[in-house]
Protein backbone atom coordinates (compact mmCIF):
# COMPACT_ATOMS: atom_id res chain seq x y z
CA UNK A 1 0.00 0.00 0.00
CA UNK A 2 2.80 2.42 0.91
CA UNK A 3 4.53 1.57 -2.37
CA UNK A 4 1.39 2.55 -4.31
CA UNK A 5 1.01 5.73 -2.25
CA UNK A 6 4.62 6.77 -2.78
CA UNK A 7 4.43 5.98 -6.51
CA UNK A 8 1.37 8.18 -7.06
CA UNK A 9 2.79 10.98 -4.91
CA UNK A 10 6.14 10.94 -6.66
CA UNK A 11 4.67 10.92 -10.16
CA UNK A 12 2.67 14.05 -9.36
CA UNK A 13 5.79 15.66 -7.84
CA UNK A 14 7.60 14.98 -11.11
CA UNK A 15 4.84 16.50 -13.22
CA UNK A 16 5.35 20.02 -11.86
CA UNK A 17 9.02 20.58 -12.81
CA UNK A 18 8.43 18.75 -16.11
CA UNK A 19 5.62 21.15 -17.04
CA UNK A 20 7.62 24.19 -15.94
CA UNK A 21 10.43 23.23 -18.32
CA UNK A 22 7.95 23.56 -21.21
CA UNK A 23 5.44 26.24 -20.19
CA UNK A 24 7.91 28.42 -18.28
CA UNK A 25 7.33 30.15 -14.97
CA UNK A 26 6.15 33.52 -16.32
CA UNK A 27 2.59 34.48 -17.15
CA UNK A 28 -0.69 32.83 -16.17
CA UNK A 29 0.01 29.26 -17.38
CA UNK A 30 1.74 27.91 -14.21
CA UNK A 31 -0.98 29.41 -12.02
CA UNK A 32 -3.74 27.93 -14.16
CA UNK A 33 -2.17 24.46 -13.98
CA UNK A 34 -1.86 24.81 -10.19
CA UNK A 35 -5.44 25.99 -9.73
CA UNK A 36 -6.63 23.19 -12.02
CA UNK A 37 -4.85 20.56 -9.94
CA UNK A 38 -6.38 21.93 -6.74
CA UNK A 39 -9.85 22.03 -8.32
CA UNK A 40 -9.48 18.40 -9.46
CA UNK A 41 -8.47 17.34 -5.95
CA UNK A 42 -11.53 19.11 -4.50
CA UNK A 43 -13.79 17.24 -6.92
CA UNK A 44 -12.19 13.90 -6.08
CA UNK A 45 -12.33 14.53 -2.32
CA UNK A 46 -16.00 15.43 -2.58
CA UNK A 47 -16.70 11.90 -3.85
CA UNK A 48 -15.16 10.25 -0.78
CA UNK A 49 -17.77 9.01 1.68
CA UNK A 50 -16.72 8.66 5.33
CA UNK A 51 -18.78 8.16 8.49
CA UNK A 52 -19.54 11.43 10.26
CA UNK A 53 -18.86 9.88 13.65
CA UNK A 54 -16.52 7.16 14.87
CA UNK A 55 -17.77 4.77 17.53
CA UNK A 56 -15.63 3.03 20.10
CA UNK A 57 -12.44 4.87 19.11
CA UNK A 58 -10.34 6.38 21.88
CA UNK A 59 -8.85 9.83 21.38
CA UNK A 60 -5.11 10.11 20.89
CA UNK A 61 -2.71 12.48 22.64
CA UNK A 62 -0.15 14.45 20.66
CA UNK A 63 2.88 13.96 22.91
CA UNK A 64 2.17 10.30 23.62
CA UNK A 65 1.90 9.61 19.89
CA UNK A 66 5.04 11.66 19.20
CA UNK A 67 7.06 9.67 21.75
CA UNK A 68 5.68 6.34 20.58
CA UNK A 69 6.73 6.96 16.97
CA UNK A 70 9.79 9.17 17.60
CA UNK A 71 12.17 7.23 15.33
CA UNK A 72 9.58 7.05 12.54
CA UNK A 73 8.94 10.80 12.81
CA UNK A 74 12.68 11.42 12.63
CA UNK A 75 12.88 9.43 9.38
CA UNK A 76 9.97 11.32 7.84
CA UNK A 77 11.21 14.69 9.11
CA UNK A 78 14.68 14.29 7.64
CA UNK A 79 13.16 13.45 4.25
CA UNK A 80 11.09 16.64 4.36
CA UNK A 81 14.29 18.66 4.83
CA UNK A 82 16.01 16.72 2.04
CA UNK A 83 13.11 17.46 -0.30
CA UNK A 84 13.11 21.14 0.62
CA UNK A 85 16.81 21.36 -0.26
CA UNK A 86 16.42 19.30 -3.43
CA UNK A 87 13.41 21.05 -4.93
CA UNK A 88 14.71 24.52 -4.06
CA UNK A 89 18.38 24.25 -4.99
CA UNK A 90 19.12 21.20 -7.15
CA UNK A 91 18.36 22.89 -10.48
CA UNK A 92 20.58 25.83 -9.46
CA UNK A 93 23.32 23.36 -8.53
CA UNK A 94 23.01 21.67 -11.92
CA UNK A 95 23.09 25.01 -13.77
CA UNK A 96 26.19 26.00 -11.81
CA UNK A 97 27.85 22.82 -13.09
CA UNK A 98 27.14 23.42 -16.77
CA UNK A 99 23.51 22.39 -17.39
CA UNK A 100 21.08 24.71 -19.12
CA UNK A 101 18.07 25.77 -17.05
CA UNK A 102 15.75 23.56 -19.12
CA UNK A 103 17.98 20.48 -18.91
CA UNK A 104 18.51 21.00 -15.17
CA UNK A 105 14.74 21.02 -14.64
CA UNK A 106 14.36 17.89 -16.76
CA UNK A 107 17.11 16.21 -14.74
CA UNK A 108 15.21 16.89 -11.53
CA UNK A 109 11.96 15.62 -13.08
CA UNK A 110 13.78 12.50 -14.27
CA UNK A 111 15.05 11.87 -10.75
CA UNK A 112 11.62 12.40 -9.22
CA UNK A 113 9.84 10.13 -11.71
CA UNK A 114 12.57 7.51 -12.06
CA UNK A 115 12.68 6.59 -8.39
CA UNK A 116 9.13 5.20 -8.52
CA UNK A 117 10.66 2.07 -10.06
CA UNK A 118 12.15 1.28 -6.66
CA UNK A 119 9.27 1.97 -4.27
CA UNK A 120 7.49 -1.36 -4.58
CA UNK A 121 10.80 -3.18 -4.12
CA UNK A 122 11.64 -1.08 -1.04
CA UNK A 123 8.17 -1.63 0.38
CA UNK A 124 8.38 -5.37 -0.30
CA UNK A 125 11.77 -5.56 1.41
CA UNK A 126 10.42 -3.74 4.45
CA UNK A 127 7.26 -5.86 4.70
CA UNK A 128 9.01 -9.21 4.16
CA UNK A 129 12.30 -8.54 5.93
CA UNK A 130 12.51 -5.54 8.25
CA UNK A 131 11.25 -1.95 8.27
CA UNK A 132 14.07 -0.72 10.51
CA UNK A 133 16.69 -2.61 8.52
CA UNK A 134 15.37 -1.16 5.26
CA UNK A 135 15.50 2.35 6.74
CA UNK A 136 19.13 1.83 7.79
CA UNK A 137 20.11 0.64 4.29
CA UNK A 138 18.25 3.51 2.61
CA UNK A 139 19.79 6.11 4.95
CA UNK A 140 23.31 4.86 4.31
CA UNK A 141 22.62 4.73 0.57
CA UNK A 142 21.24 8.28 0.54
CA UNK A 143 24.37 9.62 2.27
CA UNK A 144 26.64 7.85 -0.21
CA UNK A 145 24.67 8.83 -3.33
CA UNK A 146 24.38 12.46 -2.19
CA UNK A 147 28.14 12.77 -1.83
CA UNK A 148 28.71 11.03 -5.17
CA UNK A 149 27.03 14.02 -6.81
CA UNK A 150 30.26 15.95 -6.25
CA UNK A 151 32.44 13.95 -8.68
CA UNK A 152 29.64 12.89 -11.05
CA UNK A 153 27.51 16.03 -11.51
CA UNK A 154 29.39 16.98 -14.68
CA UNK A 155 29.10 13.50 -16.20
CA UNK A 156 26.26 11.47 -17.71
CA UNK A 157 26.23 9.35 -14.53
CA UNK A 158 24.38 12.13 -12.73
CA UNK A 159 21.16 10.93 -14.45
CA UNK A 160 21.00 7.47 -12.83
CA UNK A 161 22.61 8.87 -9.67
CA UNK A 162 19.78 11.33 -8.99
CA UNK A 163 17.30 8.46 -9.36
CA UNK A 164 19.18 6.31 -6.82
CA UNK A 165 19.57 9.26 -4.46
CA UNK A 166 15.89 10.07 -4.40
CA UNK A 167 14.87 6.40 -4.21
CA UNK A 168 17.00 5.77 -1.12
CA UNK A 169 16.03 9.12 0.42
CA UNK A 170 12.33 8.42 0.08
CA UNK A 171 12.88 4.86 1.22
CA UNK A 172 13.19 6.48 4.66
CA UNK A 173 9.83 8.19 4.15
CA UNK A 174 8.20 4.95 3.08
CA UNK A 175 9.80 3.02 5.95
CA UNK A 176 8.90 5.72 8.46
CA UNK A 177 5.23 5.57 7.52
CA UNK A 178 5.30 1.78 7.70
CA UNK A 179 6.77 1.98 11.20
CA UNK A 180 4.01 4.38 12.21
CA UNK A 181 1.50 1.80 11.01
CA UNK A 182 3.18 -0.76 13.28
CA UNK A 183 3.27 1.51 16.34
CA UNK A 184 0.14 3.65 16.01
CA UNK A 185 -3.43 2.50 15.66
CA UNK A 186 -6.80 4.15 15.19
CA UNK A 187 -6.94 7.80 16.22
CA UNK A 188 -3.16 7.80 16.77
CA UNK A 189 -2.67 7.50 13.01
CA UNK A 190 -4.65 10.71 12.50
CA UNK A 191 -2.41 12.49 15.00
CA UNK A 192 0.68 10.98 13.36
CA UNK A 193 -0.43 12.25 9.94
CA UNK A 194 -0.94 15.70 11.43
CA UNK A 195 2.58 15.68 12.87
CA UNK A 196 3.99 14.68 9.48
CA UNK A 197 2.09 17.50 7.77
CA UNK A 198 3.51 19.99 10.26
CA UNK A 199 7.04 18.71 9.53
CA UNK A 200 6.56 19.35 5.80
CA UNK A 201 5.58 22.93 6.58
CA UNK A 202 8.40 23.51 9.08
CA UNK A 203 11.05 22.09 6.76
CA UNK A 204 9.77 24.23 3.90
CA UNK A 205 10.02 27.38 6.01
CA UNK A 206 13.33 26.66 7.76
CA UNK A 207 15.31 24.47 5.33
CA UNK A 208 15.67 26.68 2.22
CA UNK A 209 16.45 29.94 4.09
CA UNK A 210 19.01 28.17 6.27
CA UNK A 211 20.66 26.50 3.28
CA UNK A 212 20.40 29.69 1.22
CA UNK A 213 22.38 31.66 3.81
CA UNK A 214 25.10 28.99 3.77
CA UNK A 215 25.18 28.88 -0.04
CA UNK A 216 25.43 32.67 -0.26
CA UNK A 217 28.49 32.56 1.94
CA UNK A 218 30.22 29.35 0.87
CA UNK A 219 28.66 28.46 -2.51
CA UNK A 220 26.21 25.93 -3.97
CA UNK A 221 28.90 23.28 -3.82
CA UNK A 222 27.62 22.59 -0.29
CA UNK A 223 24.31 21.19 -1.55
CA UNK A 224 25.42 17.51 -1.67
CA UNK A 225 26.71 17.85 1.90
CA UNK A 226 23.39 19.31 3.06
CA UNK A 227 21.53 16.45 1.36
CA UNK A 228 23.79 13.84 2.94
CA UNK A 229 23.55 15.49 6.36
CA UNK A 230 19.78 14.97 6.37
CA UNK A 231 20.22 11.23 6.92
CA UNK A 232 23.11 11.24 9.36
CA UNK A 233 20.74 11.79 12.34
CA UNK A 234 18.74 8.72 11.30
CA UNK A 235 21.87 6.55 11.28
CA UNK A 236 23.11 8.05 14.56
CA UNK A 237 19.80 7.47 16.38
CA UNK A 238 19.53 4.01 14.82
CA UNK A 239 22.84 3.07 16.43
CA UNK A 240 22.49 4.97 19.72
CA UNK A 241 19.05 3.59 20.45
CA UNK A 242 20.10 0.18 19.13
CA UNK A 243 17.02 -0.07 16.96
CA UNK A 244 16.28 -3.74 16.47
CA UNK A 245 16.15 -5.06 12.92
CA UNK A 246 12.86 -6.88 13.37
CA UNK A 247 12.29 -9.44 10.63
CA UNK A 248 8.91 -10.65 9.40
CA UNK A 249 9.63 -14.03 7.92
Amino acid sequence: VMGAYMTSQTLTFALGPFLISYIGFMGPAPWLFGFGAIALSVVLMSQVKVPETAHGVKSAHLWITARKGAFAFLCVGMVTFFEAFCLTFFTLYAVKNGFSAGTATQLLSFGIAGCVLFFFAIGYLGDHWSHTGTIAICSAGAVIFALLEIPFVTTILIWPLIVLLRATAFGNYLGGYALLGDKCKGAELVVASSINSVMWGVSGMIGPPMAGLAFDRWGLGLLPWFMAACFVPVLVVFNLQKQRIVTYY
